[in-house]
């Protein structure tokens, strides 16, 4: 099922189809409670409209949703549809709006995106006899990642990892030693999410133009990624699978959102593009995470190692932890209410699919009769003056030509009797 755009909106429907297909948010939706003494009018309560907008999602059968309810619950005005937004900027925002909803949600968004990173500067070297350190410790939901100059995700979050010197003018200011002295800037990851969303800076600003600008490098995102490098001291591998890559193509000015997901119950990828939804088969799919090639040894010939989506528009990317049992989010978790009001609206719109269906084929003929030959008092010229009258019938476009045939009569034998 797809979702519609109201203006320029896309960006918001790749992200919802994102996490649609993320099965623990969906789960989490799924057991959302409306309170209207805790949570406020149905209509202005974003978990409500957002759970609605999933169950739509799961259970209807139309071809393309309305997200109009969900923007006017978060306040979105007719002109802030008709603007473009950052997918990253939304995801904040959106989970921060579910974090002040529910307690509940704060603990699942927190507990399912949330890592922890601790940021420090020390002294590079000893000063009587000891490593003078200043840290913090940090929340994330999500990394930004930088790409000039690095081919893949792999090599961009190693460098985050890389020190940097402060020496000269630039030497940090140890207040347990009272002085400047030269040191070590750097991060260190202390805990990884089940679910990491990252976000590739393709967005900079060009100081050379004064400008903001898209940097268009092809980046590949692996499929599967080992990331037990990010966390210090740990020897076990630690995989994490690429679930949905949110995509923006044009300019650092405008441009278009679409996303692939993987469903994680068929191991199916989706191509979702507002309100068109294909999926991908085994060919396309292949042809979409290409063969990365590595070099096995000296004078030999490049070796497949595995599989990485390659794009110049890739921005937003979700991976989950490997491993992990893949929850059920069941329809039996929706509230009764919300399930029996998607029944009425799966029986009404199938209705008109049927009145649709039946009227498509529907083929207007028109048979017309020409004049008679005078009788009575009237004369020849009368007769020629007289306009051929016309017989309108819809007919199905599936019925036989006898079948017509056998209307037509019997307009005409009414036609003739009146």
């Amino acid at each position: 099922v797809g979702l519609m755009n109201q203006g320029a909106t896309c960006y918001m429907n790749s992200l919802l189809q994102s996490l649609f297909y993320t099965p623990e948010f969906r789960q989490m939706l799924f057991r959302f409670r409306h309170d209207p003494a805790a949570h406020g009018p149905e209509a202005s309560s974003i978990p409500l409209q957002l759970q609605l907008l999933f169950a739509r999602l799961r259970l209807s059968r139309g071809s393309a949703l309305s997200t109009r309810a969900l923007t006017d619950a978060c306040g979105f005005s007719n002109r802030a549809t008709s603007e473009q937004h950052d997918v990253q900027e939304l995801c904040r925002v959106l989970f921060d709006a579910l974090e002040q909803s529910s307690v509940f949600m704060k603990e699942e968004i927190h507990r399912l995106f949330a890592g922890r990173v601790k940021y420090w500067i020390r002294t590079r070297e000893e000063h009587a006899g000891k490593i003078h350190e200043s840290a913090r410790t940090e929340q994330y939901m999500d990394l930004q990642v930088h790409i000039q100059g690095h081919a893949g995700l792999e090599e961009s979050l190693k460098a985050m990892l890389e020190a940097e010197v402060l020496d000269g003018d630039n030497r940090w200011h140890c207040e347990d030693l009272g002085d400047k002295v030269a040191a070590l800037k750097g991060m260190s990851f202390e805990t990884l999410p089940d679910i990491l969303c990252i976000q590739l800076m393709r967005f900079v600003f060009d100081y050379q133009t004064m400008r903001r600008k898209k940097l268009m490098d092809q980046f590949c995102c692996p499929l599967s990624l080992d990331l037990s490098f990010l966390l210090e001291g740990n020897e076990e591998p630690l995989c994490y699978n690429l679930t949905g890559v949110c995509l923006h193509s044009g300019t650092a000015h405008g441009g278009h959102y679409h996303a692939y997901t993987l469903d994680p119950y068929t191991e199916v990828w989706r191509d979702c593009n507002d309100s068109s939804v294909h999926v991908l088969g085994p060919e396309q799919t292949e042809n979409l995470f290409k063969k990365r090639e590595g070099v096995s040894g000296a004078g030999e010939a490049p070796v497949p190692v595995d599989r990485a989506f390659c794009s110049s528009d890739a921005y937003f990317l979700i991976y989950r932890r490997a491993g992990r049992p893949v929850p059920q989010a069941v329809d039996e978790d929706l509230p009764q209410s919300i399930r029996e009001q998607l029944v009425e609206e799966n029986v009404r719109l199938q209705v008109l699919q049927r009145a649709y269906a039946y009227h498509r084929k529907l083929r207007e003929l028109k048979i017309f009769v020409g004049t008679m030959p005078p009788t009575g008092g009237e004369s020849l010229s009368e007769t020629a003056e007289q306009e051929p009258s016309a017989i309108s019938i819809s007919v199905s476009e599936d019925r036989f030509v006898a079948d017509l045939l056998r209307r037509a009569r019997a307009q005409l034998a009414s036609s003739a009797s009146k």
